[in-house]
This record gives C-alpha cells, sequence and structure tokens, in this order.
C-alpha cells in the first residue's frame, strides 16, 4: 500500500477556549481510523502547548513557537475565538492573530492552508474594562474577516466538537486521495450515509451538513414522537439563516412532521444542510437516517 500522504493540522486561540483544543485530538484520531485512512491520508496535530518547549527568543515567546507550528507549510488551519483575544506580539494585536495573519497571507501565495475559522457564541458579561476591550478585539477581528473567507459560529463545545468533525470529514472528501476508496464507494452507489436518534428540547433544531455532489440522490426518513420541520439548503442560506432569519431559497422546507419519507436531487456541487427544526416548546425525539446516492 502506498505511504499515506500527511495533513499538517494547526490550532490557534487563545486560552479561553481550552475545552474546544482539547477535543481536538480525539477528532483527529477518530478521522485517520476512519475516512482519512479509507483516502491513504493521516492528519497530523500540532499544537504549541504540546509540541512547543522552554526557552528565549529575540522576538518573545512567539519566535520560539513560530518555527516549531510551521504555518506557512501546514494543510489546515483551525482559529478559534470566544471573549478573550489573547496578549499583543510583535506585529500583532495577539499570537492568534499573527498566526492567523501567517496563514492567510500563505493562503494567499500558495493557496493553502485551509483556514477553518470558529467563534464561540456562547453569552458572556465582562466584568472589567480588560474584559471589554479584550471582547471587543474578537468583535472587531470578525467584523474584519477577510472578504475571502468563511467563518463559522457555534454555541458549545459539544457544537463545536461535531462541526469541526464535519468539516475536516469534508475537507479529506475533496483531497482526491484513496482512489481505491473512492471506486469501491461508487460500486456501492452510496456516498454518504447516517443515521442517529437524537432528542431536541423545545425550541432546538440540529443541522447536519455534508458535500454532496450535483446529480445525486439524497433520501431523507424521518421520524419524531412529536412535530418537527424539516429544511434541506445549501450553506450560504444556511449561514444566513441559523434560525434566525427567514431565508426564501430554501430548497425544502417540510413542517409540522412526525414522519417523512422524500428524496432530493442534488442540484450543484457544494455544502448542504439538512436541519430537524422543534418550534414547540417539548422535548422531541427524533430517529432519522440519511442516505445520498451518485
Amino acid at each position: 500500500m502506498a505511504q499515506a500522504d500527511i495533513l499538517k493540522v494547526v490550532v490557534a486561540s487563545p486560552g479561553d477556549v481550552q475545552a474546544e483544543r482539547n477535543v481536538l485530538p480525539g477528532i483527529v484520531e477518530e478521522l485517520n481510523r476512519g475516512i482519512a485512512a479509507e483516502r491513504n491520508v493521516m492528519l497530523v496535530l500540532s499544537r504549541w502547548e504540546t509540541d512547543a518547549y522552554p526557552g528565549f527568543h529575540a522576538e518573545g515567546p512567539q519566535g520560539l513557537i513560530d518555527p516549531i507550528l510551521n504555518i506557512d507549510d501546514c494543510d489546515i488551519f483551525i482559529g478559534i475565538f470566544w471573549k478573550r483575544f489573547g496578549t499583543p506580539v510583535r506585529g500583532a494585536r495577539s499570537g492568534t492573530e499573527h498566526e492567523f495573519k501567517r496563514a492567510y497571507n500563505a493562503w494567499k501565495r500558495q493557496g493553502k492552508p485551509q483556514i477553518m475559522f470558529y467563534f464561540n457564541q456562547r453569552p458572556f458579561n465582562p466584568q472589567s474594562r480588560e474584559e471589554v476591550a479584550q471582547l471587543d478585539r474578537v468583535l472587531d477581528f470578525q467584523q474584519q474577516f477577510p472578504r475571502e473567507g468563511l467563518w463559522w459560529t457555534y454555541k458549545n463545545k459539544t457544537e463545536f466538537e461535531r462541526l469541526v468533525r464535519n468539516h475536516l470529514t469534508n475537507f479529506i472528501r475533496q483531497q482526491g486521495a484513496g482512489a481505491v476508496a473512492e471506486a469501491e464507494e461508487q460500486e456501492q452507489e452510496i456516498t454518504m450515509q447516517h443515521a442517529e436518534t437524537t432528542v431536541l428540547n423545545g425550541e432546538e433544531y440540529e443541522p447536519y451538513n455534508y458535500y454532496l455532489t450535483a446529480g445525486s440522490v439524497l433520501t431523507i426518513d424521518m421520524s419524531s414522537d412529536g412535530v418537527v420541520d424539516v429544511l434541506i439548503m445549501d450553506k450560504r442560506d444556511y449561514k444566513r439563516w441559523d434560525g434566525e432569519e427567514e431565508v426564501p431559497s430554501y430548497y425544502k422546507h417540510f413542517q409540522d412532521k412526525t414522519s417523512l419519507r422524500t428524496s432530493f436531487v442534488v442540484p450543484k456541487d457544494y455544502e448542504y444542510y439538512i436541519v430537524i427544526w422543534n418550534r414547540s416548546e417539548d422535548e422531541v425525539t427524533v430517529e432519522l437516517e440519511l442516505e445520498a446516492k451518485p
């Protein structure tokens, strides 16, 4: 068997999202046992807290960290912000901003790394001027994010873990490695398959996102012990909607269903969302099966 292609993943963030940083090794290990192995690639995670070592540098600690992370040569850059922006370093307002700038400049030069940036939306009430200033810098960074980029939000560690797992899975699927595994999937005529039972609290929704190719057929089989809405939309519409904004270009919107079996022909190669939305105030248990075939 050919040697696996290495995809180096670098994570950058201040210390207030350590819980999110801590779930990344488990996600990488899981993907390396599954879809990455099928496509003959291996994810290698690099973090300063595990890869750096004590020392001195004329440019401060960041000067020690930069050559170890080697962001210019990584394949995936994961950035995370919540309420802290971080400590200033030479040439940037924080180490995280410095590392993002390196990743962004590398992307402009060579088309990589893939930059995946996440913002924690959990409510936070600043208790000091410093905390206000830190949060203001995060919001300013978000508002000034380069126009070529698309960032993502999340509400808690569980959602972050699911999002990053899905996004890395979709990225690996698009790499073109593992031709044998791809051929086997084509023979089986199944490109995506997912089944789970989930519990939605009142006025809660659960999104499932996948990269699907034009002409493939998505089948949804859903049953629940209470009425829910089922929505199908692409990534742009989901970012606009996200439970808040009415988006007229839904591909499908099935309202007040306790069971549903339907198919949807994918119009173009893109990332799509299937959203199960409990608009009632009662808890609902949903059984869901999703499958896509070429």
